[in-house]
């Protein structure tokens, strides 16, 4: 690892460090009537899953500096799972967040999509490793684009749901298995646009607007989708099923992002 890296290392670390440890002793701290053991089991299992699979995707796809470097491979974990936190935070803040939903109100559908957030991001932070670079921001500076293009798509999204009401009020675990996935699904073209070697600020943009495009199709339908949903669920007596309300639509979405794929170099 380069000398003139080691400020940055520590900084990342700490920042991570910052950030995430006390909203897991939070969680940790949660009591059985507040919080459930499965939902913080499960949450703080898909966090060291997350952690794990970006770790395995810089040893086998990342700069070759990278992978034969433990300091340059805890930094970059550490700046994704920043992005976790900071887009998980950015969530909240739309009406979607871990510990208020997931946690003290035992949420199910909210942990879905918050599960679904992290996985994009994951996503997100291996496609910005894959590529030579000469300098650590040619990996920074695309994982931040790539955590505010998710943070647009969630914007969009709430303001087509009323803050994911039909989640956060109306506990719809289909709603959660639809926008979890709508995310996930938004986190492809977004990583193949941070895929690649780094040339300029100029082209890493452009590379970036050509996934607008599929983005934008991916929040309207997904727009109109919870609408329908909403409506059909509640004049159901029991609500929509799993499988035709979630699973379904949600698949739907990644045919929709393999249709748009002509739109990404």
């Amino acid at each position: 690892m380069s000398p003139d890296d080691i400020p940055a290392l520590f900084v990342l670390t700490a920042a991570a460090a910052v950030l995430t440890v006390p909203r897991l002793w939070r969680t940790l701290s949660l009591t059985p009537l507040v919080g459930g053991k499965g939902s913080r089991l499960g949450m703080l299992g898909t966090l060291l899953g997350c952690v794990i699979a970006l770790w395995s995707g810089l040893v086998l796809f990342a700069a070759r500096e990278v992978r034969e470097s433990f300091g340059y491979q805890l930094m970059f974990v550490a700046a994704g799972i920043i992005a976790i936190d900071v887009v998980s935070r950015g969530l909240a803040l739309l009406g979607l967040d871990l510990e208020t939903d997931g946690f003290e109100r035992q949420n199910v559908a909210a942990s879905i999509a918050i599960i679904g957030l992290w996985i994009a991001v994951t996503i997100c932070a291996i496609g910005a490793n894959i590529g030579e670079g000469a300098e650590i921001e040619t990996t920074l500076f695309p994982l931040g684009l790539c955590a505010g293009g998710l943070l647009a798509v969630a914007l969009g999204l709430s303001m087509a749901t009323r803050g994911f009401s039909p989640i956060a009020i109306e506990r719809d675990r289909a709603a959660g298995v639809r926008i979890g996935s709508l995310f996930v699904a938004s986190s492809v073209p977004l990583a193949r646009a941070a895929i690649g070697d780094w040339v300029s600020t100029e082209a890493t943009v452009r590379d970036f607007a050509v996934a607008v495009p599929p983005l934008v199709a991916l929040v309207v339908c997904a727009a109109v989708a919870e609408a329908w949903f909403t409506r059909a669920r509640r004049n159901t007596p029991r609500g929509g099923s799993l499988w035709a309300h979630g699973v379904l639509p949600a698949t739907g979405y990644f045919f929709l992002v393999t249709a748009a794929w002509r739109f990404i170099r």
